[in-house]
């Protein structure tokens, strides 16, 4: 192994070694905790990532990401770095935690059912999927960003969507109580 060798897992940045911290029962919270501040910081720069180029957003995203690690000596993987910088992406410029299940052609059906409760249907079998939205404000937030632009909302007064995407596709979305359902 060497240098540019895509097998090195080297921790990103460098720091000194903390078994606990990078393997361990704890690890999926300890990114979930780096994932809720990196929206935090992503928040606080949303004009300057809305006003940029498409390019320029992976650059300010990446550069969001490394800040934070860095400055909050985290010890992360180079695979848990773009993870992270791909989750960020898809908040600003997609829908989430299922933008990449909206994307694959062989995914008939997303379903969410709660922010840790995301299903998907390739090939007519329905699989739970090892991904989450942060919290019920984020599914709202997903939710609004699909059904906005076909001039659909959903709130307590209208608490059911249900429309055709660009693409064909349905979207059927109701806000039980607590909230948060949303099947594309």
């Amino acid at each position: 192994r060497g240098p540019g060798d895509p097998n090195d897992r080297a921790v990103v940045p460098v720091a000194p070694a903390q078994p606990a911290q990078t393997r361990g029962p704890g690890r999926g919270e300890q990114i979930g905790d780096i994932r809720l501040r990196l929206q935090r910081e992503v928040i606080a720069s949303f004009t300057d990532l809305i006003d940029a180029k498409p390019e320029e957003v992976t650059a300010k995203i990446e550069g969001i990401v490394d800040r934070v690690i860095t400055e909050g000596d985290l010890a992360v993987t180079r695979e848990e770095r773009q993870r992270l910088v791909d989750q960020m992406l898809h908040d600003v410029t997609g829908f989430g935690p299922i933008e990449p299940f909206l994307k694959d052609e062989t995914i008939t059906e997303v379903m969410v059912n709660g922010p840790n409760q995301i299903y998907i249907e390739p090939a007519g079998k329905l699989a739970r999927v090892d991904a989450s939205f942060p919290n019920d404000q984020h599914v709202h937030q997903v939710t609004d960003r699909i059904i906005t632009p076909m001039r659909r909302r959903i709130d307590e007064m209208s608490p059911r969507a249900d429309a055709r995407l660009p693409d064909c596709s349905r979207i059927n979305a109701i806000i039980p109580t607590p909230p948060s359902i949303l099947a594309v």
